[in-house]
């Protein structure tokens, strides 16, 4: 520690109290939980070498990613958030004077986790230490789905679009890219699954998003109908489990109760207040 950071330690306080509310959660984040991530990179992680770029800890650059992840930042965004805010720095553990944390440094680390597979691992762990510490439940949840874009030009080398993308249309608006499936704590709102499909994929593909542990979902009616439903999970066998979809013909009414695997029955009930059978009264 430099006599800069010494300097520092005695606004740090003060700079807390008007850091985003985000950075300040992230603080709180233990020791032992940012070991428990960084083990799953450990053996995979590059050792330290005595020529080429300067050298940066695993625990420094877990600690950025989970930063921008939370934060919602690019690489370049990152590194200027770095450079101005303190609070984020102590969290990331970025002295002020002897280390600078490059927006390529962040992109390779960011190569590194895609490369050997390591966000959904990281994901699950987060979830089951969340889990463990009972800041999460699963059994009221609530999903829904989102898309992302992607450059629909073809001025590029091959003379075409990525044969990964496709085209999806919402309202009047066409997409072209891929859809995010979300799952989140309705609670905490901690995200805890996720499925990544082409655009042109219907919602009610995606059935297998939920880990039939669920006992309420919340969901929008392109679900309604969904072949995979969280009651007939092997994990939730026997269990009851109250599926809520938006109404789409009357929208400031009460969502039906639905099933996810419900019959044309039951989704053609009249509209009305939800009910725990899945028909409405």
């Amino acid at each position: 520690m430099s006599f800069a950071d010494i300097e520092a330690e005695k606004f740090l306080q003060i700079r807390r109290t008007h850091a985003d509310r985000r950075v300040n959660a992230m603080d709180r984040l233990t020791d032992d939980v940012i070991n428990e991530l960084i083990q799953l990179c450990l053996p995979l992680y590059h050792i330290k070498a005595n020529h080429g770029r300067p050298y940066t800890r695993l625990e420094t650059m877990v600690r950025v990613h989970l930063l921008q992840v939370s934060l919602n930042l690019s690489d370049l965004e990152m590194e200027s958030y770095l450079a101005s805010d303190m609070v984020a720095r102590s969290f990331c553990r970025v002295s002020s004077t002897h280390q600078f944390i490059s927006d390529s440094t962040i992109l390779r680390f960011r190569h590194f986790i895609e490369q050997h597979g390591l966000a959904q691992k990281l994901l699950e762990r987060t979830v089951s230490l969340a889990a463990e510490a009972e800041a999460c439940s699963f059994e009221m949840v609530a999903a829904d789905g989102t898309f992302i874009e992607a450059p629909s030009s073809t001025k590029n080398k091959a003379h075409a679009r990525d044969p990964e993308m496709a085209s999806g249309k919402k309202a009047n608006t066409w997409h072209f890219g891929m859809k995010e499936h979300i799952a989140a704590c309705s609670e905490s709102g901690i995200i805890y699954g996720t499925v990544a499909a082409p655009a042109n994929e219907h919602d009610i593909t995606q059935g297998d998003l939920l880990k039939g542990l669920e006992k309420m979902v919340f969901l929008d009616s392109g679900y309604i109908g969904c072949a995979t439903s969280a009651a007939s999970h092997p994990a939730n066998s026997g269990a009851a489990c109250g599926c809520f979809c938006a109404n789409p013909a009357f929208p400031e009414k009460p969502a039906l109760n639905i099933p996810l695997g419900a019959s044309p029955r039951q989704r053609a009930a009249p509209h009305g207040r939800s009910s725990s059978l899945g028909q409405a009264e």
